[in-house]
């Protein structure tokens, strides 16, 4: 298994030192992505369906025709 090391913008991976790329979403909008998006609630955020554990979805657009959430994240 690989040594990972992050130091200051630069992660050390397997003897090798590779930048960190930039990230599109603040630290906050990461929060709220993990706390919310049904990849890892498995829950609606607008309705609260809730997702099949055994046949999760690639777009997690949600099924009741009355909620109308769609995942705009791919």
């Amino acid at each position: 298994m690989p040594l990972i090391i992050d130091c200051k913008g630069y992660t050390y991976y397997d003897g090798k030192l590779i930048p960190n790329k930039p990230s599109r979403y603040t630290a906050e909008e990461k929060l709220f992505i993990l706390d919310n998006h049904p990849f890892f609630t498995g829950i609606c955020p607008q309705c609260g369906h809730k997702f099949e554990q055994d046949n999760l979805p690639v777009h997690f657009d949600c099924p009741n025709p009355e909620c109308g959430w769609i995942d705009d994240s791919v």
